[in-house]
């Protein structure tokens, strides 16, 4: 017998969504209008207020999603809406995602992308609903990206991207879903990855992808993302073979028109930190200059952080972003391939490096990479080439160095990591008879020796400190005797 729907005068709206979802578990036209109210419901409120996307998770909404997918999994219109609502639900509530997991979501979604794999609105919404799924916080986040995995996310998120190469949306949201996948569940030595990933020709899709609008922002990004979490975040044995995927499918290039094309609020930042993940973790860094990467970092900050007058907030976040990250590309090259450092050189690194120095110093982050970049030049010119220290000495990197240092001393709560980071650049640059002057006339003497009382719980600041001491007292010393 039919229930009097006033016996239930005081059911909340999601309670009222869930029931009609059970109550007509046939009725498609039905699923479909509460996935769309559950979405629009779990919408309404911000991404830190999850009371609504909780109450709708306890009314069951989760496990009549999953129902509606299995029941319905011929239907492209009640896959698109219950994933659309799976994506809403799960977006900042680990405990709807716990919910998700034991309905067994997966499967389900897995199993929507490959029947309308041709249903560019469905791999959309499914690609969207993982990411917000694997994003969850604690474990689990976790847990859904391993089940995801197990039951072939890799193959179905690289079958959308080649299936809708074209498609304004799918590559950009199936690369953000391979990102955050790569992110959650992959181990640190996850040895059968490499194989995984050639099989299913994820350098290939990825690169293509990117090809199709160098311009496209949120598309770089999402494939430059994609880059940096599968080599970076699989950092044991497997590292160097993804990178190498990436490199023999033509990455290196496509990352370098990428660069030239970027936007400071757009892939710039994203495309250089997948340049320094290939380079870091096995990539061949001398592959990577060839390609002419060198010529576009610096290229890219020329173009993008060049200091103007009364920069707003978010001008100067955004390009201190991009000069972040290029130091990190920079620090990486000069590591990874020392003997090309001459090439680094010439594109301008050293210069760059010091003017980062001066860009902004109140921004400890961004001194301390500074700081480390012209540390990895230094050593890569000790070790091949005297040309590059030159080239430091010319672009005032013992000026710099040593301002920073002093600037550093000043401050009471001056950070540990810049200072251990000035004692080394110091400490490196002094190696070379011509920076030890031009350290001596800037006062770095002076510097170093005032540092040594804040390096006591630093072991490795001291030692850099006395090196640098050392090699100075000589460099003064023969300077007074010639």
């Amino acid at each position: 017998m039919e229930e009097d729907p006033q016996l239930h005068p005081t059911l909340m709206c999601e309670a009222q969504v869930v029931r009609m979802m059970r109550t007509f578990p046939e009725d498609a036209g039905i699923q479909v209008w509460a996935a769309r109210a559950i979405e629009k419901l779990s919408a309404d409120e911000s991404y830190g207020d999850r009371t609504t996307r909780r109450s709708l998770g306890q009314a069951g909404a989760c496990a009549a999603l999953v129902t509606a997918l299995v029941t319905h999994c011929h239907n492209a219109a009640v896959q698109t809406t219950a994933l659309r609502a799976v994506c809403s639900l799960a977006k900042g509530c680990p405990a709807n995602c716990g919910i998700f997991q034991d309905a067994d979501i997966a499967t389900a979604l897995i199993g929507a992308m490959r029947t309308h794999a041709a249903h560019a609105g469905t791999q959309v919404a499914a690609c969207m609903a993982m990411a917000s799924l694997v994003s969850a916080a604690s474990s689990a986040g976790v847990n859904c990206a391993v089940q995801l995995a197990t039951v072939g996310a890799t193959d179905a998120l690289v079958a959308a991207v080649r299936a809708h190469i074209q498609h304004a949306m799918v590559p950009k949201q199936a690369l953000y879903a391979m990102y955050t996948l790569a992110l959650r569940c992959l181990g640190p030595a996850d040895v059968a990855l490499p194989q995984q990933l050639l099989a299913a020709q994820v350098a290939q899709a990825v690169v293509a992808a990117m090809r199709t609008d160098i311009t496209e922002q949120t598309l770089q990004a999402a494939a430059a993302s994609a880059i940096e979490g599968l080599v970076q975040h699989n950092d044991g044995g497997g590292a160097a073979a993804i990178a190498q995927q990436f490199l023999d499918a033509g990455v290196g290039e496509a990352l370098v028109e990428a660069v030239a094309a970027s936007s400071p609020y757009g892939a710039a930042a994203h495309t250089l930190n997948a340049l320094t993940a290939l380079v870091h973790h096995g990539g061949s860094a001398a592959q990577l200059l060839a390609a002419g990467g060198a010529e576009a970092i610096m290229a890219a900050v020329g173009r993008l952080c060049t200091r103007g007058r009364a920069l707003s907030p978010v001008v100067q976040f955004g390009r201190a972003r991009v000069l972040s990250a290029a130091m990190k590309a920079i620090a990486a090259l000069a590591t990874k391939a020392p003997a090309d450092s001459a090439r680094l050189s010439a594109a301008g690194a050293c210069q760059v490096a010091v003017n980062a120095l001066k860009y902004n110093i109140s921004d400890d982050c961004l001194l301390d990479l500074s700081l480390k970049t012209l540390a990895a030049l230094v050593t890569a010119a000790v070790s091949h080439s005297p040309a590059v220290a030159l080239s430091l000495v010319t672009a005032g990197a013992c000026e710099a160095a040593t301002a920073t240092l002093n600037a550093v001393l000043l401050s009471p709560s001056g950070s540990s990591n810049v200072l251990t980071s000035a004692l080394r650049a110091i400490c490196g640059l002094s190696a070379d008879a011509s920076a030890a002057a031009r350290l001596n006339t800037a006062g770095a003497r002076e510097a170093v020796a005032s540092a040594i009382p804040r390096c006591s719980n630093h072991d490795d600041a001291a030692q850099s400190a006395r090196l640098a001491l050392d090699r100075l007292a000589v460099g003064a010393a023969d300077a007074s005797s010639a």
